[in-house]
């Protein structure tokens, strides 16, 4: 489970908050600023470093300001992770020694999505900008999930040579699990591929698993027409709807209307921008994830 570094988030007090772990502790500190990058890490490291999440619990890094202890504690650590994609408008305002961040999604800028201009970030009720031009929830492709878990394993390998082959052993381990998930995917995409599928969805989270399955995205609502003004497309029978599980809003509850009154099938997915729901990691919310969009499709299709 992820209580291990959630409860990381009520960071240890010190007398001097910039001093070197080596003088607190025996392992390094590293930080993760998603709670993807964080579960990967933990997955990785086990016990060989002390991790802890950047943002609390109830957070997400596109929402979260750092007070000046945050800072503080952050400079102090031996290795940022950085989910990146603009997922850390917060880290623009700080002062870090480059050689301590670690973008994971560094490796592939080529393939990030810039968000479009009618879909809008909305985490509670009051809702907000998407905070950056790019999609950052990059980890819901396989695909993308295993890049960054490279450079994490790269990363931790070099901060503990000591424990370079469990760390790899443990890579291996999860990214034979994203290969799964990733097979997953290209046969849904196979088993749609002459459907033309159309998404509705409630932000920009979900661009890249679109992407990978060959579907057509749809925002829920543009700057000024409200959600519950949405009508499905003609043929309801190739749509699908797609919500943040964790969204619990008058804007998403109201979308969930209006798609089930038109006999759109409403796709529940898990963000992992905080604990899984009914998952023991992220990986395995994203294949909860993958089941509940091929149930769907099967709703569509027979």
């Amino acid at each position: 489970m992820l209580i291990g570094f959630i409860s990381g988030c009520d960071f240890p007090a010190t007398s001097e908050n910039t001093k070197s772990h080596t003088e607190a502790t025996a392992r390094p500190i590293v930080y993760a600023t998603s709670f993807v990058v964080a579960d990967f890490a933990r997955e990785l490291s086990g016990d060989n470093i002390e991790l802890q999440l950047v943002i609390p619990e109830t957070s997400n890094s596109i929402d979260w300001k750092p007070a000046l202890d945050d800072v503080r504690r952050i400079q102090s650590a031996d290795l940022l992770l950085l989910n990146g994609a603009g997922y850390e408008p917060w880290l623009q305002t700080l002062s870090l020694p480059k050689s301590r961040l670690v973008d994971t999604s560094a490796g592939y800028t080529d393939q990030l999505i810039a968000i479009q201009n009618s879909v809008t970030h909305q985490h509670g009720p009051k809702g907000r900008d998407a905070g950056g031009p790019k999609v950052w929830a990059t980890w819901l492709d396989p695909e993308l999930a295993t890049a960054q878990l490279r450079v994490i394993e790269g990363r931790l390998v070099r901060l503990k040579p000591d424990s370079a082959s469990s760390i790899a052993a443990n890579a291996a381990l999860l990214a034979n699990q994203l290969d799964k998930l990733n097979t997953h995917v290209q046969q849904l995409q196979k088993q749609t591929a002459e459907l033309q599928v159309t998404v509705i969805v409630d932000g920009p989270f979900y661009d890249y698993l679109i992407r990978r399955l060959g579907w057509k995205l749809r925002p829920a609502s543009t700057p000024g027409i409200p959600t519950n003004s949405i009508d499905p497309p003609p043929d309801a029978s190739l749509t699908l709807c797609f919500v943040n599980r964790a969204e619990n809003s008058p804007n998403s509850d109201t979308l969930r209307q209006t798609m089930k009154s038109a006999g759109v099938p409403i796709v529940e997915i898990d963000l992992c921008e905080s604990l899984p729901t009914d998952s023991d990691s992220c990986v395995q919310a994203f294949e909860s994830n993958l089941k509940r969009i091929e149930a769907a499709v099967q709703q569509i299709t027979k």
